[in-house]
C-alpha cells in the first residue's frame, strides 16, 4: 500500500504545471547587402533552438548567402559552433530578446562568414567577415514551435508512477 502511495505522488508531481519543460523556437533571418565593399545579395536563414529549463540544449541555423547569379554559399551552425554566450529573455513563452554569435565558416563565393545577433530589432543581426565587416544586415524573427515538451525527468517520474499503479492493480486483482 505504501508503494502505491509513492507511485501516486510521483505521477501527480510529474503532471504539475511547474514540471520542467523544453520549448523549441524557430529562427528566421532576412538580410540585404550592407554596402561594406563585398557585394552580397539577399541572404536568408532558418533554424531552431531548444530551451530546457531555461538552458540552451539544442541549436541549429543555416544561412544561404548569394554572391551573384547562381553563386550561393550555405553555412550551417550547430550548438557546438556558438561562440560565447547565447542570451535570451523568455517572457510568457515568447522570446523578447536574443543575442548570440557563431564561429566563422569558410565561404567559397563569399568571404569567411559568421552570424551575429544583438537583438530582435530590425538591423540587429548580420552576416559578417572579420576582414570585410558586415556583409548583410537584417532582422531575426523568433517564433515558438508548437507546445512545450515535458523534460525527460518529468516523463520518467510519470512512467514510474504509471508502472507502480499497474503493479498495485495486479496485486489487488
Amino acid at each position: 500500500m505504501l508503494s502505491l502511495r509513492i507511485c501516486l505522488v510521483a505521477a501527480c508531481v510529474s503532471a504539475l504545471p511547474f514540471a520542467a519543460r523544453a520549448q523549441t523556437f524557430d529562427i528566421s533571418y532576412a538580410g540585404t547587402d550592407s554596402g561594406a565593399g563585398f557585394t552580397v545579395g539577399t541572404t536568408t536563414g532558418t533554424g531552431s533552438f531548444t530551451l530546457s529549463g531555461g538552458v540552451l540544449s539544442a541549436f541549429t541555423f543555416t544561412v544561404e548567402q548569394s554572391a551573384g547569379a547562381g553563386q550561393t554559399d550555405s553555412f550551417t551552425w550547430g550548438l557546438a559552433d556558438l561562440d560565447g554566450t547565447f542570451a535570451d529573455t523568455l517572457n510568457g513563452g515568447t522570446i523578447t530578446a536574443l543575442s548570440f554569435m557563431t564561429d566563422v565558416q569558410a565561404g567559397y563565393y563569399t568571404p569567411n562568414t559568421l552570424f551575429t545577433v544583438t537583438d530582435l530589432l530590425p538591423g540587429d543581426a548580420e552576416t559578417s567577415d572579420f576582414d570585410v565587416g558586415a556583409l548583410t544586415i537584417g532582422t531575426v524573427t523568433v517564433t515558438p514551435d508548437g507546445t512545450p515538451l515535458p523534460e525527460p525527468g518529468s516523463m520518467a517520474a510519470l512512467s514510474v508512477g504509471l508502472l507502480g499503479l499497474a503493479a498495485a492493480r495486479r496485486r489487488v486483482g
